[in-house]
């Protein structure tokens, strides 16, 4: 389409496709979806925004924070769980095994506590008056507010540091007595330790770590938060705890997944706090990750279920959101123009589909790649009065290679042989048996690749465990397991489409369920390659 007096310039976006730089189009162009009210609502247990790279999960809490004065937001890395990754002793018994998730879950409430204390009463005077006017001199709570009252009011790296350090005391303690002063400097000294303890000496240490875990304050503490229900007794001053970037550099990669899952744990149990909501934003392969990291009894990744909210979109949210940005783009930009929609700038059609189902195909129905596809499109016309058929397609090739890099990225940290999973779809033009890849060479590759992984630190997802049952006992059932593994992780990731049987229609993770079961793929499975990835992978079947 020509939109009269208008030539596109280089640089001219709908925006950007990072959150963080993209306030501007955030402010006038934000799409509130069905769950937004849900965060917003104090009685709703929904606290969590589960979502894919790309889907809008800052966006979500940024424009909470813009719209309302009642915030809070906590950075990861400015609260010093640095100090645990630096604790030889600490890592030590993490290292071993011993459970110290109620000890992270303490160290996260201090720091959600001293928030909220901070932020409801904004001076200790207002606070100190509060607690003599509501609980007598013998009051628990009040016994724990007045020990710790001077530490709501000093940053909370201090007060996370002393706890920590305590308890490493107390840890030290124990350790002198299980295995010795010299054994105790080496520890002290070494993160290499854990390999120079014994089996009687490995249960002996972990008998007095969970002696001194259940010395925390947990109780103490549980009785505070209970306590700050009388203490904020003003229901219309409510407020909201945010926090986002835990897939960022924010602590020890070895810490990382324990920290969150006690995070989690925490926001369950913060919820009793009725003037208070914790919005936790959160890729979704970090959660799986921290999921799957859990070694502690008790633990019931189920119960979280209620917390989270999955943000998924749908081609008429994401035609919404990319009309708005088109149109606040062409006010800005040029001359004031208003109210452009999609089809003033991009042609009816695009080979057989119409313009805005072609570009939103080849997308994982998520803002950033829509965004990121557009952008690309623009920059290419620049100079031109016009983006035509032409155009499109000449930039969808770099913008599929770059997309199936982006995917490589998002999930190598949950499947390390993510590259060799996507490997097997290169040419799988058109529709594909699943049992035809138990036959090619280049999935017994795939199966030594993943015992490669043995003996190392990576993270280890279930296609290693079926490569390991099948190189144990070589027949085509295991084989047939590993490949139906790599299936259900690649529809996950949304590189595939997946068809359970013949009479069923193709569904996609980004669309449907987000997970398939590998026992739910049988021999009549059949997959076809997302579109996002057809020039990337070598597949043309529409050119």
């Amino acid at each position: 389409m020509i939109i009269n007096g208008v030539v596109y310039r280089q640089g001219v976006h709908v925006g950007e496709i990072s959150a963080e730089d993209d306030d501007v189009f955030l402010a006038e162009c934000f799409v509130a979806q069905d769950f937004y009210a849900q965060l917003l609502d104090m009685d709703s247990s929904k606290s969590i925004v589960l979502g894919r790279t790309g889907s809008g999960k800052t966006a979500v809490l940024k424009q909470i924070e813009r719209t309302r004065a009642d915030t809070i937001r906590i950075d990861p890395k400015e609260v010093a769980f640095d100090y645990i990754s630096n604790s030889n002793i600490l890592k030590f018994i993490i290292d071993i095994g011993c459970d110290v998730n109620l000890l992270f879950q303490l160290l996260w409430k201090h720091v959600f506590l001293s928030n909220s204390i901070k932020k409801y009463f904004k001076d200790r005077n207002s606070f100190e008056t509060a607690i003599d006017n509501i609980f007598d001199r013998n009051n628990p709570a009040r016994l724990y507010f007045e020990r710790y009252q001077k530490t709501f009011w000093i940053e909370q790296d201090v007060i996370i540091k002393e706890i920590s350090t305590g308890f490493e005391d107390k840890v030290s303690a124990g350790l002198e007595s299980a295995l010795g002063i010299e054994k105790l400097a080496q520890i002290k000294s070494s993160l290499s330790a854990s390999q120079s303890i014994s089996g009687s000496e490995k249960r002996e240490i972990q008998s007095r770590v969970k002696h001194a875990v259940s010395e925390l304050q947990m109780r103490d503490m549980n009785r505070a938060i209970d306590a700050l229900n009388e203490l904020m007794s003003n229901k219309q001053r409510h407020f909201y705890i945010l926090m986002d970037d835990l897939d960022l550099d924010w602590v020890d990669p070895g810490l990382q997944y324990k920290l969150i899952q006690s995070l989690i744990e925490t926001i369950k149990n913060f919820r009793k706090l009725r003037n208070v909501k914790i919005l936790l934003a959160l890729r979704s392969d970090v959660y799986e990750k921290s999921v799957a990291s859990i070694e502690y009894e008790g633990v019931q990744p189920e119960k979280y279920e209620g917390l989270i909210t999955t943000l998924k979109w749908d081609r008429e949210s994401l035609r919404t959101l990319l009309e708005k940005r088109i149109s606040f783009m062409f006010k800005k930009q040029y001359s004031g123009r208003d109210n452009v929609k999609f089809y003033d700038v991009f042609p009816e059609k695009i080979r057989s589909s119409s313009g805005f189902e072609y570009l939103c195909d080849r997308t994982l129905l998520r803002p950033r790649d829509l965004i990121y596809f557009v952008n690309q499109i623009l920059d290419k016309a620049s100079g031109s009065t016009s983006i035509s058929q032409k155009t499109v397609s000449d930039v969808e090739a770099d913008y599929s290679r770059k997309r199936l890099d982006a995917l490589k990225t998002e999930w190598r940290s949950v499947h390390p042989k993510i590259d060799a999973y996507i490997s097997l779809l290169s040419r799988q033009t058109g529709k594909n048996e699943v049992r035809e890849l138990v036959t090619r060479d280049r999935l017994l590759e795939i199966c030594l690749e993943l015992a490669e992984l043995e003996g190392t630190d990576k993270f280890k997802d279930e296609c290693f465990e079926k490569a390991s049952q099948y190189l144990k006992r070589e027949n085509h059932r295991k084989l047939f397991e590993l490949t139906a593994c790599i299936i259900s992780v690649l529809y996950k990731i949304g590189a595939i489409e997946l068809k359970l049987t013949k009479q069923e229609t193709f569904y996609a993770s980004f669309r449907n369920d987000a997970v398939i079961d590998p026992v739910q793929i049988t021999d009549d499975a059949s997959y076809r390659v997302t579109p996002m990835l057809w020039r990337a992978l070598g597949i043309t079947p529409n050119l």
